[in-house]
């Protein structure tokens, strides 16, 4: 019976949730996720990273926010954490990264929304790719991102779309 219940279970369980620090952001995951802050040295301060993820299907899905504290500084936060990104997964080479525009509603225009499919090693030396996107509301600037040794198309999609403010 257990076997049976087992092999019924979806490899994607989407479900709404939020941050205690952030109930604006709604944000679909595809399982439970685990929560956790750490520091993040930018743009001369220290700021407070707030994260939430989980893993399913073989990928990693991540949603990240911080408090910019400062709009004169978000431009230059969501530059550095783009290259800190990209460099954590040995993201460089011809053709490899694809940095567009786009539009999220809600978001502030500064900075502009982005969202970057980048491929890349893992520490041990395997494939990675990733799609992420950057977007701000007030001082909150968020981070969201797929990250697996290949991408799950619809998941990747009904993650980004599950991602809204009220």
């Amino acid at each position: 019976m257990l076997v049976l219940l087992l092999g019924c279970s979806p490899t994607f369980n989407w479900r709404e949730t939020h941050w205690v620090q952030d109930v604006d952001l709604k944000v679909m995951l595809p399982c439970k996720p685990d929560e956790g802050s750490r520091p993040m040295n930018v743009v001369g301060q220290t700021l407070t990273l707030h994260m939430m993820g989980c893993e399913a299907g073989g990928e990693l899905f991540v949603v990240a926010m911080v408090d910019v504290k400062d709009t004169s500084h978000a431009v230059e936060v969501q530059r550095q954490w783009q290259l800190a990104m990209l460099g954590n997964m040995q993201a460089t080479g011809d053709g490899v990264i694809l940095k567009q525009d786009f539009d999220f509603r809600g978001a502030s225009g500064l900075p502009a929304p982005a969202r970057i499919h980048a491929k890349g090693k893992r520490d041990n030396g395997q494939s990675l790719s990733a799609q992420a996107i950057w977007f701000a509301r007030g001082v909150r600037l968020y981070h969201a991102a797929v990250y697996a040794d290949k991408l799950d198309a619809e998941a990747t999609q009904t993650f980004f779309e599950g991602l809204h403010f009220p």
